[in-house]
């Protein structure tokens, strides 16, 4: 899919289980890349979980995962307009 195709409005969530953690991303984030990650190759105990259309949703997702550490990504600052 090219990046054209994506919205502005789309949110994932990362899940890290080694960490007990769980970020919220915007699509564009460099980190996120539209749930595709950084990494080469996905790892079994980390997840993408997405696209959410919002980020209230996207956040709904992240704390029913019940991580130790819950939050929006400190690159893309998701909920900020």
């Amino acid at each position: 899919m090219g990046l054209s195709n994506y919205s502005e409005g789309e949110f994932w969530v990362y899940e890290n289980d080694p960490t007990n953690k769980a970020r919220v991303h915007r699509g564009s984030c460099k980190d996120c890349n539209h749930g595709e990650g950084v990494q080469p190759e996905r790892l079994p105990h980390n997840r993408w979980h997405g696209p959410y259309t919002t980020c209230a949703d996207a956040f709904a997702v992240a704390r029913s995962l019940e991580k130790r550490d819950t939050r929006g990504c400190r690159n893309c600052n998701p909920c900020d307009a």
